[in-house]
């Protein structure tokens, strides 16, 4: 009765509140969450106050932020001296990466040189990690073959050879089910897998950005090259973080040309050639409304602090495609 009475002090207001409340939620608790456990977990869910718990008040050591990449040679053998030393030089990529030896230094893990380090899982074992040893130790495919074929890497631990080689056949096929072997010599392999443990201190999410950037760029430089046929595939916590937002960013777009796609459709649905009955401007008039009504629930759910997320980008075309038939029926 009350907007009956007063329909253009009512449009202001509305108009009004929607904008002051969702510039009050950006300015007081607006937060955009892209860590994928928070993504995926219900907001203010138990097990994230477990994990909470777990990691600032337990006391147990932190769980290391793992970075995964494998090496494939186009589905052929991958076992050669040449693809052992394309392997190192991806390993060379991500320490020479900028902030590698500031975040390792705080790993409680402890290399042969006694110093902290972040640890290495992956062929280059054999060789201590080191090029330069792979280089003095090996001149042929067959020496090569020979120390991966090993039973146990030089400090005598044992060698896993299903966690380092996919695919990994050995003469006779004897491996067992725990992936070791009797002494029988490798034949082939199809990738090569490195896991390298980094512990999750300030500036490990920047790190991590860099070094995705830097394995893309050795991925490209491979292609470009017409004698390297070598391909990388890689992994880190940060990858859920970079696809969120470029999700975000992406579907952050879509959302003007929605609200211009459904203004011109309902002003197509309502429009009649005589000017009494045509009511075009009450279809741009919902489509104003759905989006005044986007910007208050948002801007509530800012204020009291429920963060941001790539499911909640969902929201606006979820609306818009209801608010569309809600008012093509009525």
């Amino acid at each position: 009765m009350i907007a009956a009475r007063n329909p253009k002090r009512t449009i202001v207001v509305t108009v009004l509140f929607s904008f002051l409340i969702i510039i009050v939620g950006f300015c007081t608790n607006f937060n955009v969450q892209l860590e994928y456990e928070t993504v995926f977990a219900p907001f203010g869910s138990l097990p994230l106050e477990h994990k909470a718990w777990l990691v600032e008040e337990s006391g147990f050591p932190q769980e290391p932020r793992p970075v995964t990449f494998i090496l494939h040679y186009n589905e052929q053998n991958i076992l050669g001296r040449e693809q052992v030393d394309l392997a190192f030089e991806a390993l060379d990529t991500v320490r020479d990466t900028p902030g590698y030896q500031e975040i390792c230094s705080s790993s409680p893990f402890i290399n042969s040189a006694r110093e902290h380090d972040c640890k290495i899982f992956g062929i280059t074992n054999f060789w201590d990690n080191r090029r330069d040893h792979f280089q003095e130790a090996t001149e042929t495919d067959e020496d090569t073959i020979d120390i991966l074929s090993s039973a146990t890497f030089p400090g005598g631990t044992p060698v896993y050879t299903e966690f380092l080689l996919g695919h990994a056949q050995r003469e006779g096929n004897v491996d067992d089910e725990a992936g070791s072997h009797n002494g029988t010599r490798l034949t082939s392999a199809k990738s090569f897998l490195f896991r390298i443990n980094f512990p999750d201190t300030e500036g490990i999410k920047d790190f991590e950005v860099k070094l995705l950037d830097r394995l893309g760029d050795l991925q490209s430089t491979w292609e470009e090259d017409p004698e390297v046929e070598m391909n990388i595939s890689y992994f880190s916590f940060a990858s859920y973080e970079l696809e969120f937002q470029r999700a975000i960013d992406q579907d952050l777009i879509l959302v003007p040309v929605v609200m211009l796609i459904m203004s011109i459709f309902t002003s197509l649905v309502f429009y009649k050639r005589d000017r009494v009955q045509s009511r075009s401007l009450l279809g741009i008039g919902a489509i104003v409304c759905i989006g005044l009504g986007l910007m208050t629930g948002y801007g509530l759910m800012f204020v009291i602090g429920v963060p941001f997320t790539s499911t909640s980008q969902i929201l606006p075309f979820v609306v818009f495609g209801v608010g569309l038939v809600q008012l093509t029926v009525h």
